[in-house]
């Protein structure tokens, strides 16, 4: 009894206690107990549960299944199974359950269930679930994108020497994935060989420093066929540095590699139609520019000199026009670059001002270029680039600016020990732009409206390239402006700093100076102010001309005044300039005083007509800063004056130094296809340079070089010819040894093309369209350094002085051969031309009869041609009559003739070549007599032994 109590006490702290729910049912399967866990678990109390069947809890999809768990059991046999309810919140519990029948004395009284919550469980199976079907879908989406992106990855154990490829990687190898065992050393196998070296140096560096590295290689497939990759390497290491895993990927980019050579090649094709287009462009504007300066060195009347400066304007323009084209293509192609080279960022000023000077001074406005002192003028950077854009930008200005003032000014940002950050801003008093229009004006051939194109013309290209330049100097633009109100177009740009150079060089020795300026306009007076700052004058400004009497009535004393310069604006009051200035001629205080007056180029003509004011020194508008000091000091300190280079002239015709005059006996090659560029170098060089011999070809030119026949102190070279380019001319040349100065003449202005004309033999570049003044002084340059090398003195005299010690030297008269006359005459009179000529003519025809024998002898008719040819040609050129009319009739004769009529006529060619050569000999022998060559003995020997 004892026990069995025992035993239910047992029991009940077990029910009681137990985390599962433990049950006890009737056969009926309706519940008469059940233990605390219920409500724990499912949230009902066992009333709520007893007061209705059970299986109303259950999922309705389930019940079916329980029903047939408790038939089962009704039969005696225990049951397990799992089953779902939804607890008092809704929310669905799953159970994991044990049900047996209860029987007493061989009599089932109940069912017993054991039922243990694996609702977590069920859960973090479905997440992991979850997770094992993304994985797979994640597999077979990466298998997919590599096979997309023809990638392929792998990973590489370095301890255990373990690798795997993914499938991509089988697919670039271009082998099956189970073929072959994935393997480091077979993975390098597949790199071409020439590339092994590099990955295996990467796959060290990324061991050595756990870093990631990048490359591109080729593989050669399992077929043999060659495919470029872009690849990637990484490590890990552990917490001891060990590199544990290596993984990385390799892309197929051959087909990139095959566009980007395609791009290449369509990218070189529009380089070379660039290239070529400037040269077809700039070639007949070159001419136009030519013969247009050389037409206004004659005698014209003014109105045609009117119209040629139209057209010559009309040309720049155009040109101007080209160059945005071209300049714009070259920037859409990536091929624009800029130079890197010393210049003077006042000397850039200056060039501007003069080229729009003119323009702005026929409108009537006002145009002043200030620049602080603090920016350095000593720049390294691209001085044409820089120009370009400030010339696009006050042309602009001018163009939409009906009266007022442009002000082209500079300012330092900042600056290193290497690199200075200038601020250029153009401002104008213009028509101004709205906000829409302030970003428009930079899209490509866009305009601020279609009736600014119809009214002011261009290409709308001008600010695009402007914006693409400064973004290459390391720079941005700025729009500032409003309707009616004018505009300010800033940029900034970063150049590099020579040292060694001063920014100021006029402050040595100075003095403080009183100086009075009558000028009405307040930016010309703050330009002063700035420029003269480096000698820090005592400045007094005036802008109305009765108060600049008295200020001059109030200072002068004891005849005397305190001031040391008077600067008058002609501009200022025009209707009082006269009475200041009489004033200025009755006061002894005042007539005394350096005066200069500033004018704009128009006003030049006004000045010199009046006689009151031709006394005075005049200073023309627009004034850089160092040159209104540089004239003012001249004035006040002549002894401390610094001078700035003067503006690009011809060069004197008559200079009389040593070096000068022997350049002008100088001998110039120039080669030029074109015949109108040859006839304007002709006529530019003919005032400067007495010798001057004209070829059609580079192969003309290297051969006439090669030959030593004669000796040249320049060739100028024109780039682009018809058979081999001034390039590869240059280099034949300098093959042989030819210490001749070789300048280029070109159309391309980049600093790769200058650099391509320098590395090619040749030793300077002019560009087209030419100007005649930087031309002649180039060559001049190059020909007096030649003259100084070679310790030449007047080795080719003038015509005139040829004419002066040959007076007893008469060409014979015109014979069936030789018409010598004919072509003195064609050479300007220039008997020492004439004799190189027919003297390079016996030479080169030494032995004209034996070859022309020889091809008719070997039937070699097209040869024979080729010589009777070239014969013809040479032979009207050098007005030989003879040779020239037989060769015509021969050539017509040829095709018609049998072949022993065409071996008579090749008899009679060279007895007729030996006649001729007879006649030049004999002439050349009177000219030797009378010295016609102007050499002594001794230097014709040494040039025979060249």
């Amino acid at each position: 009894m004892k026990r069995t109590k025992s035993s239910l006490t047992k029991f009940q702290f077990i029910f009681e206690h137990n985390p599962d729910i433990v049950c006890l049912h009737d056969l009926n399967g309706q519940l008469l107990k059940a233990n605390p866990a219920v409500a724990t678990v499912t949230g009902y109390t066992p009333n709520e549960l007893m007061n209705k069947p059970l299986i109303d809890f259950i999922d309705v999809r389930e019940r079916f299944k329980i029903l047939r768990k408790f038939k089962k059991v009704l039969r005696g046999q225990a049951q397990m199974f799992k089953f779902s309810i939804r607890d008092k919140k809704g929310d669905v519990l799953f159970f994991n359950t044990s049900i047996v029948p209860v029987i007493a004395n061989g009599v089932m009284i109940g069912i017993y269930s054991v039922s243990k919550n694996i609702t977590a469980q069920i859960k973090i199976e479905k997440e992991l679930r979850k997770e094992l079907e993304a994985a797979y879908q994640n597999e077979a989406a990466l298998a997919e994108a590599q096979q997309i992106a023809q990638l392929g990855s792998w990973e590489w154990n370095p301890q255990t020497n373990a690798m795997s490829w993914s499938i991509g990687m089988y697919r670039l190898f271009g082998m099956p994935d189970s073929e072959v065992s994935p393997e480091i050393n077979r993975f390098v196998s597949f790199i071409h060989p020439a590339d092994q070296a590099e990955f295996r140096r990467l796959l060290v560096v990324s061991l050595q420093k756990a870093k990631e590295c990048s490359f591109q290689c080729r593989i050669i497939r399992e077929g043999g066929a060659l495919r470029y990759c872009y690849g990637v390497i990484r490590s890990e290491v552990n917490q001891e540095g060990v590199p544990i895993r290596v993984y990385g990927f390799l892309q197929d980019i051959t087909e990139c590699k095959q566009r980007e050579e395609e791009w290449r090649a369509e990218a070189r094709s529009k380089s070379d139609f660039l290239a070529y287009m400037s040269h077809e462009i700039r070639t007949p504007a070159n001419a136009i520019a030519g013969f247009g300066h050389l037409l206004l060195e004659t005698e014209l009347s003014e109105k045609q000199k009117e119209y040629v400066r139209k057209v010559q304007s009309a040309s720049q323009t155009l040109i101007g026009i080209v160059s945005d084209i071209l300049d714009f293509s070259k920037i859409e192609a990536g091929k624009l670059e800029l130079e890197s080279i010393p210049f003077q960022l006042d000397g850039v000023f200056k060039d501007v001002a003069d080229v729009i000077s003119l323009q702005a001074a026929q409108k009537g406005l006002d145009l002043f270029f200030i620049s602080d002192w603090t920016v350095p003028d000593t720049l390294i950077g691209d001085p044409l680039r820089l120009r370009q854009v400030l010339m696009n930008l006050a042309n602009n200005a001018i163009k939409f600016t009906k009266f007022g003032e442009i002000v082209v000014r500079s300012e330092l940002l900042s600056m290193s020990s290497q690199y200075v950050n200038i601020k250029f801003s153009v401002a104008d008093t213009g028509i101004g732009l709205t906000d829409e229009q302030k970003t428009e004006i930079f899209q490509a051939f866009t305009q601020a409206s279609s009736s600014t194109t119809r009214k002011y013309g261009g290409t709308g290209l001008g600010l695009v390239i402007c914006k693409q330049l400064v973004g290459m100097m390391n720079g941005s633009f700025t729009v500032e402006s409003a309707v009616g109100e004018g505009s300010v177009f800033a940029f900034t740009a970063q150049f590099g700093l020579r040292h060694g150079d001063s920014t100021n060089i006029f402050s040595q020795h100075m003095e403080k100076f009183d100086i009075l300026v009558y000028d009405q306009s307040t930016t010309s007076q703050k330009m002063i102010e700035l420029a003269l700052e480096p000698i820090a004058p005592r400045l007094t400004f005036v802008k109305e001309g009765q108060v600049m009497i008295e200020e001059l009535e109030h200072c002068s004393k004891g005849g005397k005044t305190s001031y040391d310069l008077i600067l008058i604006d002609w501009n200022s009051e025009k209707r009082n300039n006269f009475q200041l200035f009489h004033y200025i001629e009755n006061n002894s205080a005042a007539t005394c005083l350096p005066l200069m007056l500033m004018v704009d180029c128009l006003q030049l003509n006004d000045i010199k007509m009046r006689p009151l004011l031709k006394s005075y020194s005049v200073l023309v508008k627009p004034l850089i800063k160092s040159e209104l000091l540089s004239a003012i000091l001249k004035v006040l300190k002549p002894d401390d004056a610094v001078g700035l280079s003067e503006p690009s002239k011809l060069p004197d015709r008559n200079s009389g130094t040593v070096e000068e005059e022997e350049a002008r006996y100088s001998r110039i090659l120039i080669v030029e296809d074109n015949e109108l560029n040859q006839l304007i170098y002709q006529e530019l060089f003919k005032p400067y340079f007495d010798q001057i011999v004209l070829v059609h070809s580079g192969k003309a030119a290297v051969k006439i070089v090669l030959s030593r026949l004669t000796t040249f102190d320049v060739v100028l070279m024109d780039v682009e010819l018809a058979d081999i380019n001034g390039y590869e001319a240059a280099r034949m040349i300098r093959e042989s040894d030819q210490k001749v100065p070789i300048i280029a003449n070109t159309a391309h202005t980049s600093a790769l093309e200058k650099q391509k004309c320098l590395e090619s033999g040749m030793n300077d570049v002019v560009s087209k369209p030419i100007d005649p003044a930087q031309l002649i002084s180039t060559v001049k340059k190059w020909a007096e350094k030649r003259k100084r090398e070679e310790g030449v003195h007047k080795r080719f005299p003038s015509a005139d002085k040829i004419k002066s010690e040959t007076v007893g030297f008469v060409l014979p008269e015109k014979t069936d051969f030789v018409n010598a006359e004919a072509l003195l005459q064609r050479l300007n009179g220039n008997y020492q031309q004439l004799y190189y000529i027919y003297e390079a003519f016996l030479k080169e025809h030494s032995d004209y009869a034996t070859k022309i024998r020889n091809c008719a002898a070997e039937k070699d008719y097209d040869s024979l041609k080729r010589h009777v040819h070239n014969l013809k040609g040479v032979a009207v050129n050098l007005s030989l009559d003879g040779l020239y009319h037989y060769c015509q009739e021969f050539e017509q004769a040829f095709n018609k003739i049998e072949e022993k009529e065409r071996n008579r006529m090749v008899d009679r060619l060279a007895i007729l070549m030996e006649s001729t050569k007879q006649e030049l000999t004999l002439l050349l022998r009177k000219a030797d007599s009378t010295n016609v060559t102007g050499e002594s003995l001794d230097t014709k020997a040494h040039d025979s032994n060249h």
